[in-house]
């Protein structure tokens, strides 16, 4: 929800959502926000439901922080879990997806 009050603008988010199963029955409350990390962008990010596949997605962001202490301190408050993802060793990119590993560290299996 979104409103004006004075001359700010309030924009209200729910901290859970409702999560359904592939047939659309309700299986149960979810969290709506997720703390993301790379060691790089420290952000609050909507959280995606994927409860008819059994699991859930990060989202695109919301807030960002300077630093992860930031993040940490406000994620602590709002009772929300972080998710940390590692970059590539060689292009420097977040790791979402299929990646491997050498001795120097993660790598993007298009950068190998």
């Amino acid at each position: 929800m979104i409103t004006k009050e004075n001359k700010k603008l309030v924009l209200r988010i729910p901290l859970w959502q409702k999560s359904y199963d592939a047939i659309g029955k309700e299986i149960g409350d979810v969290p709506n926000l997720i703390g993301f990390s790379d060691g790089k962008e420290f952000t609050i990010n909507y959280l995606n439901d994927l409860g008819y596949k059994g699991s859930t997605q990060l989202g695109m962001p919301i807030l960002t922080f300077s630093d992860k202490q930031e993040l940490e301190k406000e994620c602590k408050k709002l009772g929300l879990e972080i998710w940390e993802y590692n970059t590539c060793i060689k292009c420097e990119k977040t790791l979402y997806g299929s990646f491997t590993m050498n001795n120097k560290g993660y790598v993007h299996l298009d950068c190998e």
